[in-house]
């Protein structure tokens, strides 16, 4: 059968008949024939117990459009199937019962199902990514079914198991628990853009999305450089507008940090490719020596113009997309130390950090990984990481002999920064 043709006909139930049915009693494999005549279901189901004509409850413990389907349940789940005494009534069906109309009927609702689940990979039990391998499943009512994927370990005894799925993916990178790998791959297309690529001590990020702002100003702050060209603050990847005294504020604080770094010989720099501002240790760390940094002499207020919109404004995210851990039972963000988070921006490296930080005994919880695949939801974050008075590392890697951090950025929201250099307590 084709990659949506699902089989529909008939159902095979693994119970736990009970002394007072007139089945056997015990552990108990049976198949039916799913609908009758006028294409209802022969059997009734709760999310534990199913009746057939008028015996009462039987408990349910798996259910399953094929016997080989079953079995495999059977196994993966009860460990002792060679001592397990399992009575087994079969049918004995004859009649083809995938074909005919009323299974096309009910084949064609499933279909609309699927192509209607836009998140197959994200369990329709629990919610959470599937990790390694799941199950796909059918779930009622008749006429609305659902279909998708779950956990083997969120299964209940209705879901009606179609098949398995497996995830090659995670079978090389299974510390990526529940890590929503689609999302993330369409948000690392036009992603990062911002973001240094070597931590050191002393580098840091400055995040500028704490306090809002009135993007309808008419004032920018523009930089002289000392090429004697002129470039224009912007916020991320978009032109920053201000109000004048925004820009008034803004120019004499970036005035008061060009000369704290010229006199401590890292000048503030801008560079000519990723036009990004900054110190130039924290710029060679980003960008290498792959492009040319040219220090800044002055900040100073201009008007707004419409055509610089063209040349300044870039799609994509500054930040995004980013992931942090979740402790896996209570789903609270992982706090280190009572008051420092970990963020994180390769997937793939996960693993190496995961053995530095059980190297200088930040050992983790149970976790599970949580994206942040846009800009805003990154904000949202560092909006609670500063809340909660946390703070947050980017890519932290730890000496193990003293905990002192050897690599990675702090993220510090940009007021906190421009008090420093403008000595404000």
């Amino acid at each position: 059968m084709g990659k949506m043709d699902f089989l529909v006909g008939k159902e095979f139930i693994f119970c736990d008949v009970p002394e007072d049915s007139y089945f056997p009693t015990g552990f108990t494999i049976m198949e039916f024939y799913r609908f009758d005549e006028l294409g209802n279901e022969r059997l009734s189901f709760s999310e534990t117990t199913f009746l057939f004509g008028g015996s009462g409850p039987i408990p349910l413990i798996f259910r399953a459009a094929t016997a080989a389907g079953l079995l495999r349940l059977i196994k993966k789940h009860y460990v002792d199937t060679e001592n397990l005494a399992i009575n087994i009534i079969d049918s004995n069906l004859t009649g083809d019962y995938e074909t005919d109309q009323i299974a096309e009927v009910h084949r064609g609702r499933l279909k609309m199902a699927a192509l209607s689940n836009k998140e197959m990979l994200r369990c329709l039990h629990c919610g959470r990514y599937l990790h390694s391998e799941g199950y796909t499943v059918e779930l009622g009512p008749l006429n609305e079914p659902s279909i998708g994927n779950i956990h083997p370990e969120c299964i209940k005894p209705s879901d009606r198991v179609l098949g398995t799925i497996q995830l090659p993916f995670f079978h090389d990178y299974p510390e990526l628990m529940n890590f929503d790998v689609k999302s993330w791959m369409a948000a690392a297309m036009n992603g990062q853009m911002g973001l240094p690529s070597d931590g050191f001590a002393g580098a840091y990020i400055g995040w500028g999305g704490l306090t809002p702002r009135d993007a309808n100003g008419k004032y920018l702050v523009a930089f002289k450089l000392k090429d004697g060209t002129e470039e224009i603050a912007c916020r991320r990847n978009n032109l920053e507008c201000l109000t004048k005294s925004e820009a008034e504020e803004m120019v004499l604080t970036v005035n008061c940090m060009i000369q704290a770094k010229k006199y401590k010989k890292n000048p503030f720099c801008y560079t000519e490719q990723s036009k990004i501002f900054g110190d130039r240790a924290t710029l060679l760390a980003t960008v290498g020596g792959k492009e040319r940094l040219i220090p800044v002499e002055k900040a100073y207020v201009r008007l707004y113009e419409e055509r610089l919109v063209q040349r300044y404004n870039r799609p994509g995210s500054w930040y995004a997309p980013l992931f942090y851990l979740r402790n896996y039972e209570t789903s609270e963000i992982i706090v280190v130390e009572e008051s420092i988070v970990f963020i994180l921006s390769d997937p793939l490296e996960f693993k190496n950090y995961l053995s530095n930080w059980a190297d200088v005994n930040f050992n983790m919880p149970a976790y599970e990984v949580t994206c942040l695949l846009s800009d805003n939801a990154f904000d949202e974050f560092m909006r609670l990481v500063v809340s909660n008075g946390w703070s947050a590392i980017l890519n932290p890697i730890f000496d193990p002999s003293n905990k002192q951090l050897v690599s990675g950025f702090p993220v510090y929201p940009i007021e906190f920064l421009y008090k420093i250099y403008r000595n404000i307590e």
